[in-house]
């Protein structure tokens, strides 16, 4: 609304091919309504060049939550760290032909379902985001790649795991959901052998 009113109430003389609707031209208008505001909000431009980096483990400005892990590697899309940044192990290996959780209902496999259950502790001194996007490799050098919405079901909605911000020396526990042909052996997911 404050836009509006600046764009209507001042009167410069118009440039070429910028307008926003109300026959007055817009550019001026909206760099100077920008700089109103910002000065009113109490912004000032940075006193020194390049983003403000927090350490990890500490808070940053204006935030209540701890800076991640300075690790994090970009795995499918998400921000994940590196199994390195924990203490892993294996639970367990089971296979299903169909799960079932509150998100996504009951689905099926192509093949069949194996199901990963990885116990993880943060080992760092920082906030980490637990892998989800391991691999498995199976006896016939075969690769396969997690079954994300699966996973998160069955980790976080049927497990009460966790795949965000675990902070220093917490624990928990990760299932990996893989759909894989009917006769592949696993033999490891990552460096964890099955």
């Amino acid at each position: 609304m404050l836009l509006y009113r600046l764009c209507r109430s001042w009167s410069d003389a118009p440039l070429p091919g910028m307008r926003c609707g109300c026959d007055t031209p817009c550019v001026m208008r909206m760099a100077a309504a920008v700089l109103v505001l910002a000065t009113a909000l109490g912004c000032s431009a940075p006193e020194t060049a390049g983003p403000h980096v927090t350490p990890p483990g500490q808070t940053s400005p204006g935030s209540s939550r701890p800076t991640p892990s300075p690790s994090l590697v970009e795995n499918n899309g998400t921000l994940e760290s590196p199994l390195s940044d924990f203490k892993a192990s294996v639970l367990g290996v089971s296979w299903a032909t169909t799960l079932t959780d509150p998100q996504n209902g009951t689905t099926k496999p192509k093949g069949r379902y194996l199901l990963v259950r990885l116990a993880l502790r943060n080992i760092t001194k920082h906030p980490t985001h637990p892998p989800a996007h391991l691999s498995l490799h199976t006896a016939d050098a075969s690769e396969y790649a997690p079954e994300w919405d699966q996973t998160f079901g069955q980790t976080v909605l049927v497990g009460r795991g966790k795949v965000n911000d675990l902070n220093p020396g917490a624990r928990t526990t990760l299932v990996l959901v893989y759909d894989i042909p009917a006769g592949t052996k696993p033999k490891a997911v990552a460096e964890l052998k099955l």
